[in-house]
């Protein structure tokens, strides 16, 4: 595998919704998505609502290298969306990182 693609950053983040506010976190989630996959870097940006439990979220994003995750993860666009879903989540969201290991 080439080293580029070892540098790539996957993520896998879970949100949960109270029940009452699914809508509102989807709305805002899908607000995420067009910025994110104009930023430099962004090889994939994808929401998804969780097939059993309407009120659990996905977001599957993937970056060229830990630098370009780190930007994204920071921007502004991002702090400004997490902060209004902050009193619609149930705790607080999981993000797990993932380095690529096949083609």
């Amino acid at each position: 595998m080439s080293e580029t693609r070892q540098e790539e950053r996957h993520i896998l983040c879970e949100l949960n919704a109270k029940p009452a506010h699914a809508s509102e976190v989807k709305a805002l989630l899908l607000q995420l998505v067009d910025p994110s996959r104009k930023q430099e870097g962004n090889l994939a940006y994808n929401v998804f609502q969780d097939r059993d439990e309407a009120s659990r979220f996905y977001i599957v994003d993937a970056w060229a290298s830990e630098a370009t995750y780190q930007a994204h993860h920071s921007s502004s666009h991002v702090a400004h969306i997490v902060e209004q879903m902050k009193p619609f989540l149930i705790g607080k969201y999981t993000e797990n990182v993932a380095v690529r290991l096949s083609e």
